[in-house]
Parts: C-alpha cells; sequence; structure tokens
C-alpha cells in the first residue's frame, strides 16, 4: 500500500513538473514571436523612412549636377 501511494505521489509530481516546464517554454516561445513581430515592424519603418531618405538625396545629387551645368554655362 505505502509502495502504490509512494508511486503515485512520483508520478503526481512528475505530471506536475512536466506541466510547469511545457508552460513555461509555451510562455518564452509566445514572448520570443511577440518580440519578432516588434522588431519586424520596427526594422520595416526604418527601412521605409530610409528609403525616402535615399530618394531624397538621390533627388539633390541630380539638382546639383544640373545647377553646376547652369552655374558652368554662365
Amino acid at each position: 500500500m505505502k509502495k502504490t501511494i509512494a508511486i503515485c505521489v512520483l508520478i503526481a509530481v512528475a505530471i506536475g513538473l512536466g506541466s510547469f516546464y511545457w508552460v513555461k517554454q509555451q510562455r518564452e516561445c509566445k514572448e520570443a514571436e511577440y518580440n519578432y513581430q516588434v522588431i519586424r515592424k520596427e526594422l520595416l519603418i526604418l527601412s521605409e523612412e530610409y528609403n525616402k531618405g535615399a530618394e531624397k538625396v538621390q533627388y539633390l545629387k541630380e539638382y546639383e549636377e544640373t545647377k553646376n551645368k547652369i552655374v558652368k554655362e554662365h
């Protein structure tokens, strides 16, 4: 009888620890996915802003080249 109770207690403890570990892993996985999505969104915004800046720099280069041509002609 004592042996059966001890086995039941060990099984209950094993199930409890296993459940705790599984829940912890699930929480960590969800946190990692959330952090990934946040960083992905921020990098996308950064990329869009960088591309806008690059377009404006190209426009300024074209403006500078045109201005230099006009100045040389006069």
